[in-house]
């Protein structure tokens, strides 16, 4: 299961990355990059899994694997970030969203058994 959540996760900041018309020519600096605060919230006791990619502007990345049980805040600083968060549960609420530098720039949420939140920062 954590494998192919860290393949979707891959293949997420793929699309993101690639999806862009721009070609970069000179390195991206990191004054570029930001605070990130990632919030898994849901009905009470909701317990989950899940990963965050957070891609750095020097080009660099790292994954971090995670369960636990809402409400739970990660804090991360780069470029972008992708996530993945998977309802342990058969009932509830699972919702993430995902501040940059302060500001809500992405959520979602589902309702669903065992549903899953796919996120990434535009």
């Amino acid at each position: 299961m954590r494998r192919s959540i860290i393949i979707v996760l891959l293949l997420l900041a793929l699309v993101t990355i690639t999806g862009c018309k721009t070609t970069v020519t000179a390195p991206v600096t990191t004054s570029t990059e930001s605070k990130f605060d990632i919030m898994v919230t849901g009905t009470t006791d909701c317990k989950f899994t899940g990963s965050y990619l957070v891609l750095r502007a020097d080009g660099s990345s790292t994954s971090h694997s995670v369960e636990g049980t809402v409400p739970v805040d990660y804090t991360a600083t780069g470029w972008i970030v992708s996530c993945v968060f998977q309802n342990q549960n058969a009932y509830g609420l699972l919702g993430v969203t995902i501040h940059k530098n302060g500001i809500l720039v992405g959520g979602s949420s589902t309702k669903a058994a065992y549903g899953v939140v796919t996120l990434a920062t535009p």
